[in-house]
């Protein structure tokens, strides 16, 4: 089990990483001195450098303090391990595609480093707002939710450890920290990660707009063909207003309108294009569900799931009762 020095745990954690993908072995201290490492003011130093750790500087904003990832690529190539590093902050994420990033590399036998805010994960057990990370072993999902097995290169309290999705984002927003990926070179980073489609509300409430107005559209086109083949055919005949004559019954039962329509009956063709009127806002609703399903948002798909249901049901029972 790797442990990491103090202030060195991304050191470690690059360590972990390359170990696990690459089955190469780098030390934590050659790493530290690669990269660079920040200490607070009052720190002594004197561990570190009988360690041989030579790249030190003194910061007082504990934001800083660590290990600097921003020559992590250089220093991989300079390690000859036939691995290069991505980077994306964790202001690239919301909740679930955070979740499904991780999930995705994890599947793949990746090893992602989180960055994070150490109280907001593990408690109050340091002074001040200090970063830490760790590296994302595997995932489990047991009763609808994921957590994340983290080996935790320490040193406060090394070990391998399991939390909830959730909390690691929340805990990644306040540092505010992000997701290292290394990787072998040869690899596309857009093949690195298994996710799921991103939707926001505003390009699901465009795709709603655009289904709407098609519906609508196509529906009002296909009753105008339908009044110019009635027309045509009945457009002389006379009106009995004296007496109700309600719809036969082959305009009033879904196959019997496709049926009548693919025959170019003028009625059948109107009642279609009416069928497809009140289809698009339930095509709506099945949409929305979907959508609110990609972004995780459960109170939303139980609430759109029951409208829909009803919707059905309401369309279904009409027409089979005529």
């Amino acid at each position: 089990m790797t442990i990491a020095f103090d202030y060195l745990c991304f050191a470690a954690c690059v360590q972990i990483a390359v170990h696990n993908v690459a089955g190469k072995d780098l030390d934590q201290t050659w790493i530290a001195n690669q990269l660079g490492i920040c200490v607070s003011h009052a720190f002594d130093t004197s561990d570190l450098t009988a360690r041989g750790v030579a790249n030190i500087r003194r910061d007082s904003d504990p934001q800083t303090w660590g290990v600097d990832p921003a020559r992590l690529r250089e220093a991989l190539s300079l390690a000859r391990t036939k691995l290069t590093c991505d980077f994306s902050p964790i202001s690239h994420f919301q909740d679930w595609e955070f979740e499904d990033r991780l999930i995705g590399l994890s599947l793949r036998r990746l090893f992602p480093i989180v960055g994070f805010d150490y109280n907001t994960l593990f408690g109050n057990l340091v002074t001040g707002d200090q970063g830490h990370c760790a590296v994302v072993n595997s995932h489990s999902n047991e009763h609808c939710r994921i957590s994340f097995e983290l080996h935790d290169p320490g040193p406060r309290q090394s070990g391998v450890i399991w939390v909830d999705s959730y909390s690691l984002y929340v805990a990644c927003r306040r540092k505010p920290g992000g997701v290292w990926l290394i990787r072998p070179e040869d690899q596309d980073r857009d093949n690195s990660s298994v996710t799921m489609p991103k939707v926001t509300d505003e390009k699901l409430e465009s795709v709603i707009s655009v289904i709407l107005r098609t519906g609508v559209s196509i529906a009002g086109a296909v009753v105008l063909v339908g009044a110019a083949f009635y027309l045509a055919r009945h457009g002389a005949q006379q009106v009995n207003y004296h007496q109700f004559h309600g719809e036969p019954i082959a305009d009033r039962k879904i196959g019997a309108i496709i049926a009548g329509a693919l025959a170019l009956s003028g009625r059948s063709i109107i009642q279609l294009g009416v069928l497809l009127l009140i289809a698009t806002p339930i095509a709506r609703v099945a949409f929305s569900l979907v959508g609110f399903a990609f972004e995780r948002d459960r109170t939303y798909v139980v609430i759109t799931a029951i409208v829909l249901a009803v919707l059905t049901y309401s369309l279904i029972n009409g027409t089979l009762q005529g």
